[in-house]
């Protein structure tokens, strides 16, 4: 014998969920969040944004700061490593990752300045004239 929701059961999860909207997607592909969906998410001026192949959905989820880019545990296993304990390695953890999110961005910068020195292969070019035009390696002595 199959289980059926008794009304309560069944208003609460109507509650917790919403009936799909039809929103317009622009020429540039950009769609505007209804206020009360956007509200409801917990979203921000940046979300997480993933594509399901299986169910053909995109999904919109809050974003945290620099979500994935947590360096607690390296942070603490080298200051532990250097001796630190106590209010001493607490305030210099907090220093130190209060540097991440300026650390990534020069490193970003760093790896962007580098690609733009590589040079472009155009339709014309051989693969030897490409390989020719990039700079040489150094080697590991």
């Amino acid at each position: 014998m199959e289980a059926t929701a008794t009304p309560k059961e069944h208003t609460s999860k109507m509650v917790d969920s919403v009936e799909p909207r039809r929103v317009r997607i622009s020429s540039k592909h950009q769609l505007t969040i209804p206020a009360d969906l956007f509200a409801k998410a917990g979203l921000s001026n940046e979300a997480l944004l993933e594509f399901d192949p299986i169910g053909k959905r995109i999904i919109i989820k809050p974003s945290k700061p620099y979500e994935g880019y947590d360096f607690s545990e390296e942070l603490l296993s080298d200051l532990v490593h250097q001796g630190l304990t106590g209010q001493k390695l607490i305030t210099e953890f907090s220093r130190l990752k209060s540097q991440i999110p300026s650390a990534l961005k020069q490193m970003l910068e760093d790896k962007t300045n580098e690609a733009k020195k590589v040079p472009i292969m155009t339709p014309d070019m051989s693969l030897d004239e490409y390989l020719d035009k990039l700079p040489e390696e150094e080697e590991d002595n």
